[in-house]
């Protein structure tokens, strides 16, 4: 019983008893655990604290970056996407549809170059995926499936349509009206009517709550500590059939000397 109460206190860094075993075989057993422990801990605190102090990647942002990176893209199923790649003569998009949205996807398992949200938020969730869209129509779909560390994983990038305002009227050219509603709008982002509606019916990106991620400790990491453990526990073994047997052979010599 003592033996197994050293060797939880060995793996829970308590220490042993003072009384040390004169068997060669306990004494392989307790260094190897001893060793062991070392190790384990060794790597798990390194990583635990590696962890903590590097920082997240930021990964790519403008559309530049998004071409160039390894991420497959996808475009929201609506038709100003597909007539944007058609007559868009920035060479920024040219290139990006030319990369990421021409070669075909047929017959293999990835999101289809036009998805819709439902679509594509698994994809986003498995991750070496991109997807354009409006945030309105996004964000609650990743909130309702994306848990606290994969939201804190999330990035967004820069908009093909970045260059377009937020709010505006449609009016005639040179109609009467022009002023009356631009006046309008400057009073309404004046008084933050503009931004109060925004803010109603454009959800915010889901708030990042998990802080930092701990990563586990993978077996390749410690499977050194494992074998030298395994090597100890053969040596243990076999300096422990040595003793036996020069136990057995003293006991035999002993009893045949006591016969004669």
């Amino acid at each position: 019983m003592s033996y197994i109460v050293d060797v939880i206190a060995t793996i829970a860094q308590q220490g042993s008893s003072n009384q040390v075993s004169g068997r060669i075989s306990i004494r392989i057993i307790i260094f190897s655990l001893l060793f062991l422990t070392l190790l384990l801990y060794n790597y798990y605190t390194s990583s635990v604290v590696g962890g903590l102090l590097s920082s997240p990647g930021k990964g790519p942002y403008t559309i530049k970056e998004f071409t160039d990176s390894p991420l497959t893209l996808s475009f929201h199923d609506i038709g100003y996407n597909k007539v944007l790649f058609a007559e868009s003569k920035d060479p920024t998009i040219r290139e990006m549809y030319r990369k990421k949205a021409e070669p075909s996807r047929e017959g293999k398992n990835t999101i289809p170059v036009y998805a819709d949200v439902s679509t594509a938020v698994p994809y986003l969730k498995q991750g070496g995926y991109a997807f354009h869209c409006e945030f309105t129509e996004v964000f609650e779909e990743i909130a309702n499936q994306f848990d606290a560390y994969e939201i804190c994983e999330l990035r967004t990038g820069a908009s093909l349509f970045s260059d377009l305002n937020i709010i505006g009227m449609i009016l005639p050219k040179r109609s009467m009206y022009s002023e009356i509603f631009k006046t309008t709008l400057i009073r309404a982002q004046e008084i933050g009517l503009i931004k109060r509606n925004l803010r109603r019916y454009r959800p915010e990106k889901p708030t990042c709550q998990a802080g930092s991620r701990i990563h586990p400790v993978e077996f390749h990491s410690v499977r050194t500590a494992f074998a030298i453990l395994g090597v100890g526990f053969a040596a243990s073994l076999v300096f422990f059939s040595f003793e036996r047997l020069w136990f057995n052979s003293i006991l035999k010599r002993e009893s045949m000397n006591f016969i004669q």
